[in-house]
């Protein structure tokens, strides 16, 4: 399975390439679900699972202590650290974090 998860087919043993990609996406938001975290199906050898959770309302405090309600959503990762490099993984969430934080930082790097 080894072989299969790094993209090499052993034709004569019946081992095929792993035809996953390096990423699964799944929205669990539209299940009705505000937090949860996606397990790893061991056939897909994907390293790196993203859930889309439901968008839910909350109330926090403002700059000048005012309560506002505000709209979230989660994005909950999981990761197989076999497959993963820690230091690039960690950057990644770092920057979907920091975009996701300000999604006009994105439109604005994508115009450069």
């Amino acid at each position: 399975s080894y072989i299969s998860s790094i993209g090499i087919s052993f034709k004569p043993f019946g081992v095929r390439k792993n035809e996953f990609g390096s990423c699964v996406i799944t929205s669990i938001g539209s299940l009705g679900i505000e937090d949860g975290f996606p397990p790893i199906p061991p056939p897909t050898f994907c390293p790196l699972l993203i859930a889309i959770c439901k968008k839910f309302t909350s109330n926090k405090y403002d700059s000048e202590g005012k309560i506002n309600q505000k709209t979230f959503i989660h994005f909950n990762f999981t990761a197989d650290f076999r497959f993963l490099n820690y230091k690039t993984t960690k950057e990644f969430i770092k920057e979907f974090k920091r975009i996701g934080e300000n999604p006009i930082l994105f439109e604005e790097e994508c115009k450069k």
